[in-house]
Formats: C-alpha cells, structure tokens, sequence
C-alpha cells in the first residue's frame, strides 16, 4: 500500500533508492586517515602536496590548512615558524600568462660517483614545464648553450630568459657566449638582483624536488645510465 500511495503521489522517483548522503564527521574522518597514511609513506610531502594527491586520486576535496590540522594533531607536522622582518622587501614577480613568452634558467650542483655533476635546466615560466634538461661533469658555456639549443629546437624561441649572474650567463666585462646566443634569436636577457634569488623559485622549487624524490633514491650503474 506505502509503494502504491508514493507512486501516486510522486511518481518513479519515489520507488528510486535513496542514497545516504556521507556526515560531514565521516568525510572529515575520511580525510584525516587518507592524508595521513601519504604522509607516513611520503613523510617529504607537504600539506599542499597531500591536497592535491586527495584530490587527483580520491577524489577528496579539501583545503592545506585541513590538511594540516590532521597531520598536526598526529604529530605528523610542525607549524612553520616565521621570524617577523621589520621591513620586508617586495618579490619581483615574473610570471607571464602564456607559454613561451619567458624561461627560466638554473645550474643545478651534485655529487654522484665521487664527483660533482651538474643539471642545466630551462623552464618554461607559466606551465613550469621542463622544456630542456641536461646533465654535463662540467658547467660550461657550451654545455649551457647546447642545452638551450636542444629546447629550442623542440619547443621554439622564447620571447624573454631570465637567469641569475652565473658566469655562464652574465660577464660584466661584456657580452657573454649565451647573450650572444640569446640576441641572434632576439630574447630578452632578463637578469635576476644579486642576492634576491626568489626570481627564480621556481626552477630551484624543481631542483629540490629532482633531490629529494628522485636522486636520493636512485642508484646508478653508469654515468651513461644516470643521463637516461
């Protein structure tokens, strides 16, 4: 008689089963114990990285700071301490809005084998993409050049480059192998402040990440083999 009475009154959707909608005490519940089990397998990760694993894999939305409440509160994390400037300076910010219109370049050190090794790398400023990456025994004009020639190649000429005051890229004496490089395909040399590094975080963002994710845990037979 109840199913005739709902039909009635309110057609098919009535006989439909009625999903339970999940408690906001169980979703929390749910994220708590996901976030920390990544944790306690990547204990590298940072609460933002949690974020967006929960929410590409499990599909769980939710915020850093959630995120990092859970983890606190399982001893997992320590809040940041910032020590208060007097008078901070402004970041200069670089950031364009399409591809291509400005690559960032950085020199990463490292020792394998006994000996210093080095990745040249060339970001691409607005998607953070690798548009070419290098590992030389030295850090040579060359090396720097050759490795710009290899993104170009692939991926074209961008509009601007910004570097710091390495001497492969900057002499201030003159005019450098890699300006002269950058002026035939009329870049724009933009050149980071001494001692202000922050112009490049994101390509140094990367070389922590290449350190901490993928060198510390690798093992090489060859230098032929760490190139790969």
């Amino acid at each position: 008689d109840n199913w005739v009475r709902l039909y009635k009154q309110q057609g098919e959707d009535a006989l439909k089963p009625k999903i339970r909608p999940q408690k906001k005490s169980e979703v929390s519940a749910q994220i708590k114990s996901t976030a920390i089990k990544i944790k306690q397998d990547h204990p590298e990760y940072g609460q933002r990285r949690i974020t967006d694993l929960l929410k590409r894999f499990f599909f769980i939305k939710t915020s850093p700071k959630t995120v990092g409440k859970a983890l606190s509160e399982e001893g997992l994390s320590k809040p940041p301490q910032k020590k208060p400037k007097k008078y901070p300076q402004k970041p200069r910010f670089f950031e364009r809005a399409t591809p291509n219109q400005l690559w960032q370049s950085d020199i990463m050190t490292f020792r394998l084998a006994g000996r210093n090794a080095y990745l040249i790398g060339y970001m691409d400023d607005y998607s953070r993409y690798m548009t070419s990456l290098q590992m030389f025994r030295s850090q040579t004009a060359e090396n720097v050049i050759e490795t710009l020639r290899t993104g170009m190649a692939e991926y074209g000429v961008p509009k601007e480059m910004l570097t710091d005051n390495g001497r492969q890229y900057v002499n201030w004496r003159g005019t450098t192998r890699f300006e002269k490089e950058l002026k035939k395909d009329r870049v724009k040399h933009i050149r980071s402040r001494p001692h202000h590094p922050m112009t490049l975080g994101k390509i140094e963002r990367f070389w922590q990440t290449i350190q901490n994710e993928f060198l510390q845990r690798s093992q090489f037979t060859s230098w032929e083999d760490a190139q790969k």
